[in-house]
């Protein structure tokens, strides 16, 4: 679906709960058992979706990880190796 499509009036049935079915036209389907692309229309769905909180205009999902829980039974090479891997993929998407 091509960016900046919705109209205004589609986005006030969104705000009201209704779901906007959408047909993209040309579509492709590959198959990695016969090696072939299939190009086909298909229908899409629109619904709004309230499970993020909008903080400083970046999404927050509800649920996070968290990787201090006193029922977590990683070993603690487990939790520092996973650690160690959360903070490089905070400094890469920083870069």
């Amino acid at each position: 679906m091509p960016k900046n499509s919705l109209s205004f009036n589609d986005i006030i049935k969104l705000v009201n709960g209704e779901k906007i079915i959408r047909e993209i036209p040309i579509r492709f389907f590959k198959s990695l058992k016969n090696l072939s692309i299939n190009i086909k229309p298909t229908k899409i769905t629109i619904t709004a979706n309230n499970n993020k909180k909008l903080i400083n205009n970046i999404y927050l999902p509800l649920h996070i990880i968290n990787l201090n829980h006193k029922l977590d039974n990683r070993s603690k090479l487990i939790k520092f190796i996973n650690k160690i891997k959360l903070y490089l993929k905070h400094i890469l998407t920083k870069l």
